[in-house]
């Protein structure tokens, strides 16, 4: 479950356009990561009987009632046997990650937000009563199956690990 859980934040990360490639990766580990939590929860050893048709009776539960669910176990078995899952389409975008407005004379230390790392100086030297935006930009690619166009494929993992999550919860619950 941490497996799956690790690659769905990395898949968070991976939004430039030059990233496609570690994307599918992830993307892919994602699934397996996925796939071997419902094959290897029935089989745990030390759990008291019943569990393997419990947790089996829970994910037929889960595709009939969630399509986000239905839509994994079908990735899950291409990425298995057929070929690589790849994302059918790509939506890049240009977001503005902050904007500094500055007048007249204006001096400022640009630092990292995430690091805090310095990353230079700006110094503006305008004439009286003018001024100027400094913005940092960033771009972001979100991915989605053509399958389901209303969801980018992040959301989609993000939303999977939910019911996961709570499936391995109650089964430990349940079967101690």
């Amino acid at each position: 479950m941490e497996h799956a859980s690790e690659c769905a934040r990395e898949l968070e990360s991976l939004v430039a356009p030059n990233e496609t490639q570690a994307f599918i990766r992830r993307l892919n580990e994602f699934l397996a990561a996925a796939r071997r939590v419902t094959e290897f929860l029935p089989k745990e050893d030390g759990r008291t009987q019943g569990l393997e048709a419990w947790v089996e009776q829970q994910l037929n539960q889960m595709a009939k009632s969630d399509p986000r669910f239905e839509l994994l176990r079908i990735l899950r078995t291409v990425s298995i046997h057929d070929c690589i899952v790849r994302p059918d389409t790509a939506d890049h975008s240009v977001e503005i990650i902050s904007q500094v407005h500055f007048r007249d004379h204006f001096e400022a230390e640009i630092r990292d937000p995430e690091t805090g790392k310095s990353g230079g100086r700006v110094v503006y030297d305008g004439a009286p009563g003018t001024g100027g935006i400094h913005e940092e930009v960033q771009m972001r690619t979100k991915y989605f199956f053509s399958n389901n166009q209303s969801e980018d494929i992040v959301t989609f993992c993000k939303e999977v690990l939910k019911p996961l999550r709570a499936l391995v919860t109650q089964a430990y619950q349940l079967f101690p």
